[in-house]
């Protein structure tokens, strides 16, 4: 439920979004992993909603689209995504 841009290496917001999302077409095979993603985008939210590279300087917060992106089409609901999208 976590990836990173090459194997061995530690997971990153992107490739977990992207891969989340390319698993979610089915999940009646890989819902678990995909659980997994969401549980990996849910610890990497910061308390103001947004998200950033974890090896990011902190003005980089273009993971905050990416990650309300998937987290909105793998079904969370709108009022749980609220101070996301407000970021």
């Amino acid at each position: 439920g976590r990836w990173g841009y090459q194997p061995g290496q530690p997971a990153q917001l992107e490739p977990t979004c992207l891969a989340a999302l390319a698993l979610a077409a089915d999940r009646g095979r890989y819902g678990a992993v995909v659980d997994a993603a969401a549980r990996v985008i849910d610890a990497a939210r910061l308390p103001d909603g947004s998200y950033r590279p974890a090896r990011g300087r902190p003005e980089a917060v273009w993971p905050t689209a990416l990650a309300l992106f998937t987290r909105r089409a793998l079904g969370d609901p709108a009022d749980r995504l609220a101070a996301t999208a407000d970021r």
